[in-house]
């Protein structure tokens, strides 16, 4: 072989080293990019599970009894709820504290998990256009806009099954994330928020002593689990204030403006703030995200 031909080979290994070691940083690159993405769902699902339970307090505080409650703090006398129209506890609990019992007794706890169901009960469908305006001039204008078809529309034509669903979870998998509430004191609740599969069971301890060991198999597994899931600790207090849809409107300048940002006077009622455009359930007087996991959750 002439020094030629292996001066060839020489620079056509050097080229292949080259793009091996360029093939290989992408890889990575591509692989680091996977792992942020992967902390990034784990971050948004946390945070839409803090959404769920907050929605979950607000309206558990009078609706899901049986029948309808006055809130967390009852209303009427200020002793702990939720009470019916008589004044009886709807729960387990000393009456004057509310200690005592499983949740929504104060110190119970409500293990949440949630998984994409394949039908919801009470489902609608998700039609963008049931009733499409017809591109015919020769009809009124009451035909062209009138709704032909009723809405919204249910998901199964069968009210037993438009009522029931399809709780079956989509793709048989199990949920992918959670959130459990902690009854702390009559009207303040400590919410964990998570983004993986432990069910929202705080350690494997509490999964064993409700029957689901086997779902983990061994505390080891549990804490590997457990060490790659997002947790997010809140701590939020239940007010029963009622606000009405104008409580964003500000005068300004002698007019009406819907910038939150503007500079803020006292809220002014208009024609818009009507009774059914509340929110019956109340509010919260606060809700703080702890930097530090709390002792008990």
């Amino acid at each position: 072989m002439s020094p030629r031909h292996g001066a060839v080979l020489i620079v056509v290994a050097g080229l292949a080293a080259v793009i091996a070691a360029m093939a290989l940083a992408f890889l990575a690159r591509m692989r680091a990019d996977a792992d942020d993405s992967a902390v990034l769902v784990r971050e948004v699902q946390a945070r839409l599970m803090l959404a769920a339970a907050l929605q979950y307090v607000n309206e558990s505080g009078r609706l899901g009894h049986g029948e309808e409650a006055f809130g967390w703090r009852d209303v009427r006398s200020g002793l702990p709820g939720p009470r019916d129209l008589f004044g009886r506890k709807l729960y387990v609990g000393d009456d004057l504290t509310g200690i005592g019992g499983a949740f929504p007794a104060v110190g119970g706890v409500a293990r949440c998990p949630v998984q994409r169901l394949i039908r919801p009960p009470y489902a609608i469908r998700q039609d963008l256009v049931p009733n499409p305006i017809a591109l015919d001039p020769g009809r009124s204008w009451a035909e062209l806009v009138n709704h032909t078809v009723p809405t919204p529309q249910r998901s199964s034509d069968v009210y037993a099954d438009f009522a029931a669903g399809d709780r079956r979870p989509v793709g048989g998998a199990s949920g992918q994330a959670w959130f459990r509430v902690r009854r702390e004191d009559i009207d303040t609740f400590l919410i964990t928020c998570g983004s993986g599969v432990t069910l929202a069971f705080r350690d494997f301890a509490e999964a064993d002593a409700q029957g689901f060991a086997a779902a983990f198999g061994s505390k080891a597994a549990f804490d590997h689990l457990r060490a790659h899931e997002r947790l997010l600790h809140a701590r939020v207090r239940w007010s029963p204030a009622v606000a009405g849809n104008a409580h964003m409107h500000y005068r300004e300048q002698g007019s009406f403006v819907l910038n939150p940002f503007a500079t803020p006077n006292l809220p002014i009622a208009t024609a818009d703030d009507q009774p059914n455009s509340r929110s019956m359930m109340g509010g919260f007087a606060f809700i703080m995200v702890l930097r530090e996991p709390p002792p008990v959750w």
